[in-house]
């Protein structure tokens, strides 16, 4: 047994070494990369792999099949995007299967329904916004040993199999909540002692009334308050979709028509969805659009011009450069599916109001429209991708956007926002790509040093202050490639050398008033695309005394000579301020000599 758990261990290289090795455990570290291979070569011995909370991606591997003496495969809380490899059906010594809070996608394979020692299969998702499970529910009617089912947080849809888990009779937990479940609940679960079967924020329409029988279910609470214990009748909710205790109940919904399904966790806003496509039609403008076809007519909402569904949901809503003005109401995001709303390069105003019941938004593009204030932009936990740039926003960064801890692109670019950076992105851990050029933001650059899957930053054309730190970009690995733009600020120091650990690299820093470049970094051939390589430390900045109208050497022009040019990376001659032209050019020179003595 080895157990590497919470030591900060950032690679499994070697550990195919350990031939005899049965149980690995490394949770709780900083491993990244794509699943470990050198694992594969312990499948003859190995029975318990536990490599949750870790930062692996990239696809689950089909090899996972080989390794036929495993009977613990816990990967909970990794970043791995595929389907689930039908080849784990193969596994029939496995006791426990953990996937959930990964980006796991597709049909949940029927071989899974066909592992006869399975104790534990959870995928669900409940933290984690992205690519989801779908497809139908298998029926899971050979596994025998089952206790617990947690597939909760998915896309899976359709009626629940009428012989669902049919041969498990040890079943303690079934969570199917949040799902796109139809129909009835089937009988059959009936012969299950002492079940919780969670199935709230589905679209059931009716149980057996036997479940209202069975006192022991649900932790006991059907032999307190009935069939409500199970899930919420049509026209009332709870925030469980039941009635758990004295404090969450179901109560009636006051306005009509709102929580047409068993199981419902809110009264809120309307769930008629042509109804909220109509108002939000009228409150931007429909009629003055360019492209309106099909709005408000009889035909489905899902052929309305911009409108795209999955079944007869509503996922997206592009309706770019259409000539919608106005403000949308909150109703908008009563649309409980939306995954995907672009309405950007329209001279829109628009509020973040509500935005949280919109609790699959994943993509959203309000660049080129008059949005003002990102105040409640927090809400929308789910988003991925969140683009706001050539906007009029002024005021500063609002700390709640740390709060959006699924972000992988923010985009802030050429607005008004002001005041510092956040200095830490922690919360942020999934970020990619990070722009908020062309502001007005102040204080010193961020380090970026707690994050692990940032490729690109933009703060260009700011007024950031300080050196850059030796510590930026820390955790990201040396083949990422990075893109650093950090061009006309006021950044001062020295270019870390540490940047020499990276392979490639895209570095932007001219046009502050940097002193050093280690001509450790210089050596570099496919840096800036290669242009170091043909121009050396000139294609990253030119050096004190010469200047180019990029600030670095490129296939389109040299650094030229510029005594005046007191710092590195001058895109003009003479244009660096009084200070620059108050010093006579034997100081500009004398420095440039001094720098070099350092080895900059």
């Amino acid at each position: 047994i080895a157990s590497f758990s919470n030591v900060k261990m950032s690679s499994l290289a070697g550990i195919s070494a350990a031939t005899s090795l049965r149980e690995l455990h490394v949770s709780g570290n900083d491993i990244q990369g794509t699943f470990p291979s050198e694992i594969f070569d312990l499948s003859t011995t190995l029975e318990a792999l536990y490599i949750d909370h870790n930062l692996f991606y990239g696809p689950l591997p089909t090899r996972l099949g080989q390794m036929l003496e495993l009977e613990a495969l816990v990967a909970f809380g990794n970043d791995l995007l595929s389907t689930i490899p039908t080849e784990l059906g193969r596994l029939q010594n496995l006791r426990t299967l953990v996937l959930s809070e990964n980006l796991l996608y597709g049909q949940v394979p029927n071989e899974l329904s066909a592992l006869p020692n399975l104790l534990v299969l959870s995928i669900y998702r409940r933290d984690k916004s992205g690519p989801r499970l779908f497809g139908t529910l298998p029926s899971f009617d050979k596994l025998p040993q089952l206790v617990d089912l947690f597939l909760q947080g998915n896309e899976i849809q359709g009626q629940i199999p009428r012989d669902f888990v049919s041969s498990s009779r040890s079943v303690k937990k079934i969570d199917l909540s949040s799902n796109l479940f139809t129909g009835e609940v089937p009988v059959d679960l009936v012969s299950i002692p002492s079940l919780t079967l969670l199935a709230s924020e589905n679209y059931i329409e009716g149980f057996p009334s036997l479940f209202c029988d069975e006192k022991d279910w649900m932790g006991g609470a059907v032999g307190s308050f009935g069939c409500n214990a199970i899930l919420c009748p049509p026209g009332t909710a709870s925030s469980a979709g039941r009635a758990v205790d004295a404090s969450i109940q179901c109560e009636n919904c006051t306005k009509p028509g709102v929580a047409p399904f068993y199981g419902s966790t809110t009264c809120d806003g309307p769930t008629n969805e042509r109804e909220i496509l109509v108002n939000f039609y009228y409150s931007v403008g429909g009629d003055s659009w360019y492209r309106n076809d099909f709005w408000g007519s009889t035909a489905d909402i899902c052929d309305w011009y911009g409108i795209a569904c999955i079944g007869s949901r509503v996922v997206e809503i592009n309706l770019r450069a259409n000539n919608l003005h106005g403000k949308p109401g909150p109703d908008l995001f009563y649309l409980r599916d939306l995954q995907i709303l672009w309405l950007y390069s329209n001279p829109i105003s628009f509020s973040f109001e509500n935005i949280g019941s919109a609790s699959k938004l994943q993509d959203l593009r309000l660049d080129s429209t008059n949005l003002r204030s990102l105040y409640g932009i927090g809400a929308a936990t789910s988003l991925l991708s969140f683009d706001a740039r050539f906007a009029p926003i002024r005021g500063t960064i609002p700390n709640d956007i740390l709060g959006l801890t699924n972000l992988r692109s923010l985009s802030l670019g050429n607005n008004e926002l002001s005041g510092s950076l956040p200095q830490s992105f922690s919360s942020l851990r999934y970020l990619v790509h990070f722009s908020a050029n062309s502001n007005r933001l102040t204080g010193r650059l961020p380090a970026f040093d707690d994050l692990h899957f940032l490729r690109y930053i933009d703060v260009s054309d700011n007024q950031l202050t300080g050196p850059i730190s030796r510590r930026f970009l820390d955790k990201i690995p040396v083949d990422a490639s990075p893109w650093i733009k950090v061009t006309r600020n006021q950044l001062t120091g020295v270019v870390p050398e540490e940047f020499d650990r990276f392979e490639q690299m895209h570095l932007y820093s001219t046009q502050n008033e940097i002193l050093g470049l280690p001509l450790t970094l210089c050596d570099n051939d496919d840096w800036n695309n290669g242009d170091v390589g043909e121009y050396g430390c000139d294609a990253i900045m030119c050096k004190p005394g010469s200047f180019n109208p990029l600030g670095r050497s490129t296939q389109y022009g040299r650094c030229r000579k510029c005594l005046t040019a007191l710092h590195y990376g001058a895109r003009s001659c003479g244009d660096e301020g009084s200070s620059a032209t108050r010093l006579a050019s034997n100081v500009a020179t004398g420095l440039t000599v001094s720098l070099a003595t350092l080895g900059w």
